[in-house]
């Protein structure tokens, strides 16, 4: 199996669906970082496309964040033709995956949020 994967941290995914929607043009697999949605808004991952599946987390509110603002929130979209074979995994809110189950070998992609505060 070949598949295309990308990675893509959106900084607000309300402001870089253009970019995003060019992604699932051009991707069996995208996996996206800071997506700022909360837990009543993840519905607007529906909006994007009706070509794939999704699996998210929603961003949280952190007082020490930068002026107050929500951070992080992870998506994993898929092409709806690896539906059956795409397995989401949730660890915690920033970290994600897909388990990819082929028929000779499993692959696990992960999908991490990283804070640039929490990085030494």
């Amino acid at each position: 199996m070949e598949l295309k994967v990308t990675s893509y941290n959106c900084d607000s995914i309300r402001n870089s669906v253009e970019i995003v929607k060019a992604l699932l043009n051009d991707h069996d697999i995208i996996l996206l970082q800071e997506t700022i949605l909360s837990e009543n808004n993840l519905d607007f991952l529906n909006l994007l496309t009706d070509n794939f599946n999704h699996a998210a987390t929603a961003s949280t509110f952190n007082n020490n964040s930068m002026r107050g603002r929500a951070s992080g929130g992870l998506a994993i979209y898929w092409t709806k033709k690896l539906t059956k074979c795409i397995k989401p995994i949730y660890f915690t809110e920033r970290i994600m995956g897909v388990k990819i189950i082929g028929k000779n070998k499993t692959i696990l992609l992960l999908n991490v949020y990283i804070d640039r505060k929490s990085v030494v």
